[in-house]
């Protein structure tokens, strides 16, 4: 009964692993591809402007650093 119960918290480990890394993946790259949506979700409710193109051009440096990040611990958790 031991060996069931490890394999499956095992499995359920992996799951919330695939999850987590679909939302990151999924954040990064829509930040990558249309920062301003992204931005009007999170703070565009509560700015009287929207900020300069440069803003939205450092959020996508960002994102692509998100997404390397991303890969990173997906090949270093890999064996887990």
């Amino acid at each position: 009964m031991q060996a069931t119960a490890g394999a499956s918290t095992s499995l359920g480990i992996h799951l919330l692993q695939i999850l987590f890394f679909v939302l990151w993946f999924g954040v990064a790259i829509t930040n990558l591809i249309y920062p301003r949506i992204l931005w009007k979700i999170t703070q565009g409710w509560r700015a009287r402007q929207e900020p300069p193109k440069v803003f939205f051009r450092i959020r996508r440096m960002w994102s692509v650093l998100m997404i390397l990040m991303g890969i990173g611990l997906l090949f270093s958790t890999r064996g887990f």
